[in-house]
Protein backbone atom coordinates (compact mmCIF):
# COMPACT_ATOMS: atom_id res chain seq x y z
CA UNK A 1 0.00 0.00 0.00
CA UNK A 2 1.74 3.58 -1.10
CA UNK A 3 -0.05 6.36 1.03
CA UNK A 4 0.11 9.56 -1.13
CA UNK A 5 0.12 12.77 1.19
CA UNK A 6 -0.92 16.28 -0.51
CA UNK A 7 -1.94 19.21 0.45
CA UNK A 8 -1.01 23.07 -0.46
CA UNK A 9 2.91 24.34 0.17
CA UNK A 10 2.89 25.80 3.96
CA UNK A 11 0.49 23.23 5.47
CA UNK A 12 2.44 21.62 7.97
CA UNK A 13 3.14 18.54 5.59
CA UNK A 14 6.82 18.29 6.26
CA UNK A 15 6.21 18.33 9.83
CA UNK A 16 3.33 15.52 8.93
CA UNK A 17 5.32 13.71 7.12
CA UNK A 18 8.31 13.39 10.12
CA UNK A 19 5.65 12.32 12.30
CA UNK A 20 4.72 9.28 9.91
CA UNK A 21 8.59 8.55 9.62
CA UNK A 22 8.42 7.78 13.46
CA UNK A 23 5.55 5.13 13.25
CA UNK A 24 7.47 1.56 13.05
CA UNK A 25 5.38 0.22 10.07
CA UNK A 26 5.86 4.07 7.70
CA UNK A 27 8.84 4.82 5.51
CA UNK A 28 8.17 8.77 4.39
CA UNK A 29 10.90 10.67 2.84
CA UNK A 30 11.94 13.67 1.06
CA UNK A 31 9.78 15.06 -1.73
CA UNK A 32 10.35 13.22 -5.08
CA UNK A 33 7.62 15.07 -7.35
CA UNK A 34 6.91 11.50 -8.85
CA UNK A 35 2.91 11.41 -8.63
CA UNK A 36 2.15 14.94 -9.45
CA UNK A 37 3.52 14.24 -13.12
CA UNK A 38 0.63 14.14 -15.88
CA UNK A 39 3.43 12.36 -18.43
CA UNK A 40 4.08 9.47 -15.66
CA UNK A 41 0.14 8.47 -16.19
CA UNK A 42 -0.63 9.59 -19.44
CA UNK A 43 2.56 8.81 -21.58
CA UNK A 44 5.19 6.28 -19.74
CA UNK A 45 6.87 5.81 -23.32
CA UNK A 46 7.44 9.31 -24.46
CA UNK A 47 9.06 9.42 -20.97
CA UNK A 48 11.14 7.12 -21.41
CA UNK A 49 12.03 8.90 -25.19
CA UNK A 50 13.16 11.99 -23.78
CA UNK A 51 14.64 10.64 -20.36
CA UNK A 52 17.73 12.62 -21.17
CA UNK A 53 15.58 15.76 -21.75
CA UNK A 54 13.48 15.34 -18.95
CA UNK A 55 16.35 14.18 -16.32
CA UNK A 56 18.54 17.95 -17.35
CA UNK A 57 15.64 20.22 -18.13
CA UNK A 58 12.96 18.69 -16.34
CA UNK A 59 9.15 18.91 -16.96
CA UNK A 60 5.80 20.91 -15.74
CA UNK A 61 2.59 19.60 -15.30
CA UNK A 62 0.70 21.74 -17.14
CA UNK A 63 -1.83 22.50 -17.59
CA UNK A 64 -2.21 21.77 -13.71
CA UNK A 65 0.86 23.70 -12.26
CA UNK A 66 4.27 24.82 -13.98
CA UNK A 67 6.95 23.81 -11.30
CA UNK A 68 9.29 21.64 -13.34
CA UNK A 69 11.14 19.62 -10.75
CA UNK A 70 10.55 15.75 -11.67
CA UNK A 71 12.31 13.12 -9.56
CA UNK A 72 14.11 15.22 -6.97
CA UNK A 73 15.74 14.60 -3.54
CA UNK A 74 16.35 10.95 -4.46
CA UNK A 75 19.76 10.54 -3.02
CA UNK A 76 17.45 10.83 0.35
CA UNK A 77 16.16 7.22 -0.97
CA UNK A 78 19.70 5.80 -1.43
CA UNK A 79 19.63 6.46 -5.02
CA UNK A 80 21.98 8.37 -7.44
CA UNK A 81 20.15 10.24 -9.91
CA UNK A 82 21.34 8.47 -12.60
CA UNK A 83 19.92 5.29 -10.86
CA UNK A 84 16.80 6.31 -10.47
CA UNK A 85 16.60 7.22 -14.27
CA UNK A 86 17.62 3.38 -15.31
CA UNK A 87 15.31 2.30 -12.88
CA UNK A 88 12.52 4.62 -14.99
CA UNK A 89 14.14 3.31 -18.18
CA UNK A 90 13.17 -0.40 -17.41
CA UNK A 91 10.21 -0.26 -16.19
CA UNK A 92 7.49 -1.06 -18.50
CA UNK A 93 5.21 1.57 -17.13
CA UNK A 94 4.65 3.76 -14.05
CA UNK A 95 2.85 0.69 -12.11
CA UNK A 96 6.02 -1.19 -12.71
CA UNK A 97 8.84 1.63 -11.93
CA UNK A 98 6.35 2.67 -8.66
CA UNK A 99 6.60 -1.03 -7.52
CA UNK A 100 10.33 -1.35 -7.96
CA UNK A 101 10.75 2.14 -5.63
CA UNK A 102 8.54 0.83 -2.99
CA UNK A 103 10.38 -2.07 -2.56
CA UNK A 104 13.72 -0.81 -2.86
CA UNK A 105 12.45 1.88 0.35
CA UNK A 106 10.09 -0.90 1.90
CA UNK A 107 14.30 -2.86 1.91
CA UNK A 108 16.41 0.39 3.37
CA UNK A 109 14.07 1.08 5.96
CA UNK A 110 12.91 -2.62 7.32
CA UNK A 111 9.04 -0.99 6.76
CA UNK A 112 5.76 -2.06 5.39
CA UNK A 113 3.92 0.57 4.16
CA UNK A 114 5.70 3.44 1.74
CA UNK A 115 4.24 7.36 2.30
CA UNK A 116 5.71 9.92 -0.25
CA UNK A 117 4.75 13.63 0.49
CA UNK A 118 5.03 16.14 -2.42
CA UNK A 119 2.13 18.52 -1.70
CA UNK A 120 1.30 19.32 -5.38
CA UNK A 121 0.24 15.47 -5.51
CA UNK A 122 -2.79 16.85 -4.87
CA UNK A 123 -3.16 18.20 -8.85
CA UNK A 124 -3.02 14.33 -9.90
CA UNK A 125 -5.52 12.58 -7.49
CA UNK A 126 -8.04 10.93 -10.03
CA UNK A 127 -5.00 9.55 -12.37
CA UNK A 128 -2.99 8.26 -9.15
CA UNK A 129 -6.60 6.63 -7.66
CA UNK A 130 -7.31 5.43 -11.08
CA UNK A 131 -3.95 3.66 -11.09
CA UNK A 132 -3.15 2.53 -7.84
CA UNK A 133 -6.64 1.26 -6.84
CA UNK A 134 -5.19 -0.06 -3.55
CA UNK A 135 -3.47 3.22 -2.38
CA UNK A 136 -4.17 5.96 0.72
CA UNK A 137 -4.54 9.67 0.56
CA UNK A 138 -3.77 11.86 3.55
CA UNK A 139 -5.14 15.46 2.70
CA UNK A 140 -3.89 17.74 4.60
CA UNK A 141 -5.82 21.39 5.26
CA UNK A 142 -4.29 24.61 6.81
CA UNK A 143 -6.06 28.36 7.61
CA UNK A 144 -5.49 30.03 4.16
CA UNK A 145 -4.39 33.03 5.22
CA UNK A 146 -1.63 31.45 7.31
CA UNK A 147 -0.75 29.91 3.96
CA UNK A 148 -0.37 32.93 2.54
CA UNK A 149 1.68 34.45 5.30
CA UNK A 150 3.74 31.67 4.83
CA UNK A 151 4.35 32.06 1.18
CA UNK A 152 4.80 35.79 1.21
CA UNK A 153 7.68 35.24 3.77
CA UNK A 154 9.43 33.22 0.76
CA UNK A 155 8.67 35.70 -1.42
CA UNK A 156 5.06 35.10 -2.81
CA UNK A 157 2.80 37.66 -3.53
CA UNK A 158 -0.38 37.33 -1.56
CA UNK A 159 -2.34 37.05 -4.60
CA UNK A 160 0.09 34.37 -5.96
CA UNK A 161 0.08 32.76 -2.84
CA UNK A 162 -3.98 32.72 -2.26
CA UNK A 163 -4.12 31.32 -6.60
CA UNK A 164 -2.30 28.16 -5.14
CA UNK A 165 -3.88 27.39 -2.33
CA UNK A 166 -7.46 27.76 -4.25
CA UNK A 167 -6.27 25.74 -7.12
CA UNK A 168 -5.27 23.32 -4.68
CA UNK A 169 -7.85 22.75 -2.32
CA UNK A 170 -9.73 22.46 -6.07
CA UNK A 171 -8.39 19.88 -7.21
CA UNK A 172 -9.50 17.15 -4.18
CA UNK A 173 -12.91 18.77 -4.40
CA UNK A 174 -14.22 15.59 -6.48
CA UNK A 175 -12.46 12.98 -3.84
CA UNK A 176 -13.85 14.32 -0.72
CA UNK A 177 -16.03 11.32 -0.06
CA UNK A 178 -13.97 8.83 -1.14
CA UNK A 179 -12.91 6.58 1.28
CA UNK A 180 -9.24 6.08 0.05
CA UNK A 181 -8.71 9.85 1.08
CA UNK A 182 -8.33 11.56 5.08
CA UNK A 183 -8.42 15.11 4.96
CA UNK A 184 -6.94 16.49 8.55
CA UNK A 185 -6.40 20.32 9.14
CA UNK A 186 -3.12 21.32 10.70
CA UNK A 187 -4.99 22.73 13.48
CA UNK A 188 -6.33 19.92 14.76
CA UNK A 189 -3.23 17.41 14.05
CA UNK A 190 -1.36 20.62 16.41
CA UNK A 191 -4.22 20.80 19.07
CA UNK A 192 -5.78 17.71 19.32
CA UNK A 193 -2.51 15.30 18.15
CA UNK A 194 -3.79 12.56 19.91
CA UNK A 195 -7.45 12.04 18.58
CA UNK A 196 -5.87 13.08 14.81
CA UNK A 197 -3.28 11.05 14.72
CA UNK A 198 -5.06 7.27 16.37
CA UNK A 199 -7.56 8.43 13.12
CA UNK A 200 -4.65 8.12 10.61
CA UNK A 201 -3.80 5.31 12.19
CA UNK A 202 -7.22 3.91 11.65
CA UNK A 203 -7.52 4.94 8.03
CA UNK A 204 -3.76 2.91 7.21
CA UNK A 205 -5.04 0.30 9.38
CA UNK A 206 -1.94 0.44 11.41
CA UNK A 207 -1.64 0.17 15.09
CA UNK A 208 -2.11 3.57 17.11
CA UNK A 209 0.45 4.25 20.22
CA UNK A 210 0.73 8.24 20.90
CA UNK A 211 4.64 7.16 21.82
CA UNK A 212 5.53 6.21 18.52
CA UNK A 213 5.20 9.93 17.42
CA UNK A 214 6.68 11.82 20.37
CA UNK A 215 9.94 9.75 20.06
CA UNK A 216 12.68 9.07 17.22
CA UNK A 217 12.92 4.68 18.22
CA UNK A 218 11.35 4.21 15.18
CA UNK A 219 12.74 6.62 13.04
CA UNK A 220 13.15 5.14 9.56
CA UNK A 221 17.07 4.09 9.12
CA UNK A 222 18.18 4.67 5.77
CA UNK A 223 16.40 7.56 4.67
CA UNK A 224 18.02 11.23 4.77
CA UNK A 225 15.70 13.71 6.17
CA UNK A 226 16.32 17.69 5.83
CA UNK A 227 14.92 20.52 8.34
CA UNK A 228 13.19 22.31 5.14
CA UNK A 229 12.93 25.78 4.52
CA UNK A 230 14.83 28.34 6.62
CA UNK A 231 11.56 30.58 6.74
CA UNK A 232 10.11 28.22 8.93
CA UNK A 233 9.02 29.55 11.89
CA UNK A 234 8.67 25.74 13.69
CA UNK A 235 11.20 22.85 13.02
CA UNK A 236 9.76 20.04 12.24
CA UNK A 237 11.26 18.01 15.10
CA UNK A 238 10.36 20.34 17.06
CA UNK A 239 7.55 18.38 18.33
CA UNK A 240 4.10 19.99 18.54
CA UNK A 241 3.74 23.91 19.14
CA UNK A 242 0.63 26.67 18.46
CA UNK A 243 3.52 28.79 17.18
CA UNK A 244 2.42 28.80 13.42
CA UNK A 245 -1.48 28.88 14.36
CA UNK A 246 -2.70 32.07 13.66
CA UNK A 247 -0.04 34.08 12.67
CA UNK A 248 -2.14 35.89 10.06
CA UNK A 249 -3.21 37.93 13.02
CA UNK A 250 0.26 39.57 13.72
CA UNK A 251 1.04 40.75 9.67
CA UNK A 252 0.16 43.85 8.89
CA UNK A 253 -0.93 42.47 5.07
CA UNK A 254 -4.99 43.30 4.53
CA UNK A 255 -6.31 39.56 3.66
CA UNK A 256 -9.51 40.94 2.91
CA UNK A 257 -9.54 41.36 -0.62
CA UNK A 258 -8.28 37.83 -1.46
CA UNK A 259 -10.89 36.00 -0.17
CA UNK A 260 -13.30 36.67 -3.21
CA UNK A 261 -10.52 35.55 -5.65
CA UNK A 262 -12.08 32.82 -7.74
CA UNK A 263 -11.30 29.99 -10.05
CA UNK A 264 -11.01 30.74 -13.97
CA UNK A 265 -13.70 29.04 -15.74
CA UNK A 266 -11.26 27.06 -17.56
CA UNK A 267 -9.08 25.65 -14.45
CA UNK A 268 -12.61 24.84 -12.93
CA UNK A 269 -12.90 22.72 -16.20
CA UNK A 270 -9.72 20.93 -16.04
CA UNK A 271 -10.83 19.12 -12.68
CA UNK A 272 -15.02 19.09 -13.77
CA UNK A 273 -15.78 21.18 -10.78
CA UNK A 274 -17.95 25.00 -10.36
CA UNK A 275 -15.71 27.71 -9.81
CA UNK A 276 -15.99 28.38 -5.52
CA UNK A 277 -14.22 31.84 -4.15
CA UNK A 278 -11.72 31.32 -1.86
CA UNK A 279 -14.05 32.09 0.77
CA UNK A 280 -16.55 29.73 0.21
CA UNK A 281 -14.09 26.89 -0.13
CA UNK A 282 -12.26 27.77 3.22
CA UNK A 283 -15.77 27.60 4.84
CA UNK A 284 -16.43 24.06 3.65
CA UNK A 285 -13.40 23.19 5.80
CA UNK A 286 -14.50 25.40 9.03
CA UNK A 287 -12.41 28.32 8.35
CA UNK A 288 -14.62 31.22 8.43
CA UNK A 289 -13.57 34.74 7.31
CA UNK A 290 -17.28 36.73 8.73
CA UNK A 291 -17.64 37.36 4.98
CA UNK A 292 -21.17 37.67 3.69
CA UNK A 293 -21.96 36.19 0.34
CA UNK A 294 -22.98 39.34 -1.08
CA UNK A 295 -19.71 41.48 -0.09
CA UNK A 296 -18.19 38.41 -1.82
CA UNK A 297 -19.47 38.58 -5.10
CA UNK A 298 -20.21 42.67 -4.77
CA UNK A 299 -18.57 45.21 -4.65
CA UNK A 300 -15.10 44.16 -5.63
CA UNK A 301 -13.67 42.33 -9.20
CA UNK A 302 -13.02 38.63 -8.41
CA UNK A 303 -9.20 37.55 -9.50
CA UNK A 304 -8.84 34.34 -11.41
CA UNK A 305 -6.38 31.52 -11.28
CA UNK A 306 -4.47 31.62 -14.85
CA UNK A 307 -3.58 27.83 -15.54
CA UNK A 308 -2.10 28.87 -19.00
CA UNK A 309 1.48 29.09 -17.68
CA UNK A 310 2.74 30.08 -20.96
CA UNK A 311 6.95 30.34 -20.02
CA UNK A 312 6.34 26.97 -19.00
CA UNK A 313 4.03 25.50 -21.85
CA UNK A 314 6.42 27.11 -24.35
CA UNK A 315 9.21 25.38 -22.62
CA UNK A 316 7.32 22.22 -23.16
CA UNK A 317 6.67 22.61 -26.69
CA UNK A 318 10.30 23.59 -27.70
CA UNK A 319 11.48 20.04 -26.07
CA UNK A 320 8.46 18.09 -28.03
CA UNK A 321 9.45 19.99 -30.98
CA UNK A 322 13.26 19.22 -31.10
CA UNK A 323 13.42 16.25 -28.31
CA UNK A 324 14.81 13.96 -31.55
CA UNK A 325 17.40 16.10 -32.20
CA UNK A 326 18.65 16.90 -28.86
CA UNK A 327 18.36 13.31 -27.63
CA UNK A 328 20.04 12.23 -30.60
CA UNK A 329 23.08 14.07 -29.57
CA UNK A 330 22.68 12.74 -26.18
Amino acid sequence: MIVNVCCSGSSGSTFFSQLLNRHPDIACGEELSLFSKPIFYEDYNRLKRWNQLIRNFGISSNPYFQDRAILVNTDSYGLRKRDIWTRVMESSDVKAFVGGLEDHVLEITNKRIWAEKTPTNIYMLGPFLKVFPNSKVIHLVRDPRDIIISFMARGHTVVSAGDFWLACMSAIRNYRQDARVLEIRYEDLILKSEEILEKVCRHLGIRFDMNYFLEDRYLSKGLKRSEGLKSWRIRPSAGFSAASIGRYKESKVDLENIFTITLSREFAALFHVTPLSLAEIAENYGYSFGVSQQKKCEGRPCLRVDARGPLSRIADMVIEKYAPIISSIY
